[in-house]
């Protein structure tokens, strides 16, 4: 895969210096926006070791079961706080200040001063973005197939007279197709949108603040750099965590080969980095390898024949016995290790929190199971209230589930507060207490993410990142061209859509939401295509495996390439999808 780059002058590369710079300093502040959480979301731990007057929390006996049932209470209204974060956080001032070199008051400020701008330059597409319960308009008579409609200002304003016409109410997601001719029959467009309305370039550099355009290419690759660098590392690190294991013994340590270097060899793999989760793997890829060479069977790379058996050797017992001696101290010492790297990687962020994700194999009676094991028997959990956390979850996609304060709950305040100053010992007991805790529900084959508070704050200012891209693309077609061009397909594309299970609902709902607008550039639907089939079958492993949930995943933008004649033709020969 070659290195794709962006060409950028002294004037962009400073742009794309401060945006990056802005978006990884480490004073995150609190949380503007309510997250999907069980628990509390609160840094302060209080230092008193009488648990009395400790906060009560969903594992605290006897109450655990009233601070749950308020916690999903306060769910209610979430989804339209999180819409306004963009607002809310000062991301979106921060980063138009440097792209027009203007100051504003705050981010509401910041963003409608973009479409005052843009408002001057007409839009080709009009790509609204379809919230739950919008109308929704078809005509069968203009559109290109069922998957087309308009938004209800663009059919308001247009002549159907005589068409076949329906509407309905959206679900969330999905676009307007007016002006799009490869969607919709141009005599259906309304007035404002098409090939027609498009400004010239001399209009555009006339009409738009200076050097603005110019700005832009150099913030969205860093803004995009770091959603890679940043969030989908930390989603596939979030997963390991939990499903971690030792790399398996290879062919060499087997009873085949008994010598002291092959033992010592296999050993040293199943050594772990402190301070580098990949490390670690995971059930999908041994799950993957085994399939492929159902009798484990590992490729002789010391020799010219592939496969071990090729050559015979003699069995020894003695070997054996010290082998598996081997093995189980390198399992013991891969779990000690594994318990230190969390304790101090949870330390560092400000404490450890539990998410559940939605998927779409288990049942409401499998999650309800799962999440009483989970919790513990210290309460009484009623159906009632468990099918309501359920909803909770389907709804958003995924719950935070554990946090700082059940972690003091489980240890005590004085061992917590040992664990914030990196004491060792401390440490290590949280580390293999989250392990424990994880595995309760990863028995249940339930998909989860160990983050920390940290992780967990930075998700929320991608959301808000991603949002504050999405204003930049729709006030005018140059800047949503520009924002495209500057997304590319193997550096961005490629692995924000390998993490799509992995990463946050909220970043990838966000995510979708830019995706969805950027899909009226011809260039970027195209790369969009390419990149969708070179992680299908990547992806297709996870979920069919039990990840993510179809609707809310990158599935769901196949219709809008897959159905195009042009594009579907280019990815047949290019990928040779019928081969």
């Amino acid at each position: 895969m070659s290195r794709e780059d962006i060409p950028l002058d002294l004037e962009q590369q400073a742009a794309y210096d401060a945006a990056y710079q802005f978006l990884q300093q480490p004073d995150l502040g609190a949380f503007r926006a309510p997250i999907a959480t069980l628990v509390s979301m609160d840094s302060s731990v209080p230092s008193n070791s009488d648990m009395n007057e400790f906060p009560v929390t969903v594992i605290t006996p006897t109450k655990g079961q009233h601070a749950l049932s308020r916690a999903v209470e306060e769910l209610d209204g979430l989804e339209k706080e999180e819409a306004m974060l963009k607002e809310r956080s000062p991301l979106a001032q921060q980063l138009t200040e440097i792209i027009t070199k203007q100051s504003y008051t705050s981010s509401r400020h910041a963003i409608a001063s973009l479409h005052e701008a843009g408002q001057v330059v007409p839009r080709r597409v009009c790509q609204h973005p379809f919230r739950k319960n919008d109308i929704v308009w078809v005509c069968r008579t203009c559109q290109a197939d069922e998957t087309c409609v308009l938004c209800h200002n663009c059919y308001s304003q247009s002549d159907h007279e005589g068409h076949d016409v329906a509407f309905y109410h959206a679900q969330a997601g999905g676009c307007c197709d007016c002006g799009d001719p490869d969607a919709w029959d141009p005599a259906g467009f309304c007035p404002h949108h098409g090939p027609n309305v498009q400004a010239s370039p001399s209009e555009v550099t006339a009409v738009l603040p200076s050097g603005l355009v110019h700005r832009v290419r150099g913030v969205v690759p860093a803004a995009i750099d770091w959603m890679v660098q940043v969030i989908a590392h930390n989603a596939e690190s979030a997963y390991s965590r939990v499903h971690a294991r030792p790399r398996k013994v290879s062919a060499a340590a087997s009873t085949a080969r008994m010598q002291e270097d092959s033992d010592v060899a296999s050993s040293d793999r199943m050594e772990i980095d402190v301070e580098d989760d990949s490390e670690y793997t995971d059930d999908s890829d041994d799950e993957r390898s085994e399939s492929l060479n159902p009798l484990g069977l590992t490729h002789n790379h010391g020799g010219p024949h592939p496969n071990p058996l090729g050559t015979p050797h003699v069995f020894s017992p003695e070997a054996a016995s010290s082998s598996s001696s081997k093995k189980m101290d390198a399992v013991a010492r891969f779990h000690e290790q594994r318990a230190a790297m969390l304790g101090s990687t949870g330390s560092s962020g400000h404490g450890w929190y539990l998410v559940l994700h939605a998927d779409d194999i288990h049942s409401s009676t499998q999650i309800a199971d799962a999440i009483r094991e989970f919790l513990g028997t210290s309460n009484y959990y009623s159906d009632a209230l468990l099918q309501k956390v359920i909803r909770a979850l389907r709804q958003y996609g995924q719950l935070v589930i554990w946090g700082n304060l059940e972690t003091v709950a489980q240890v005590g305040p004085t061992q917590y507060h040992l664990w914030m100053d990196q004491d060792s010992v401390a440490s290590s007991r949280i580390g293999a207490m989250m392990v424990e805790r994880s595995n309760r529900l990863a028995k249940h084959r339930l998909f989860c993410g160990m983050v920390t508070r940290d992780e967990l704050m930075m998700e929320q200012r991608a959301v808000a990142l991603l949002q504050w891209l999405s204003e930049v693309a729709r006030s005018c077609d140059p800047l949503c061209q520009t924002v495209a061009e500057c997304i590319l397909p193997n550096r961005h594309l490629v692995p924000l859509l390998r993490a799509d299970f992995k990463m946050s609902a909220r970043v990838t709902k966000a995510w979708y939401s830019l995706l969805l607008t950027l899909l009226a550039v011809p260039t970027f639907k195209s790369h969009l295509a390419a990149a969708y089939c070179d992680t299908y079958r990547y992806v297709t492993s996870k979920y069919a495996r039990g990840m993510g949930v179809l609707e809310r995943s990158g599935y769901t933008l196949s219709v809008q390439f897959l159905n195009r004649v042009t594009y579907v033709v280019d990815l047949v020969k290019g990928r040779d999808l019928l081969g």
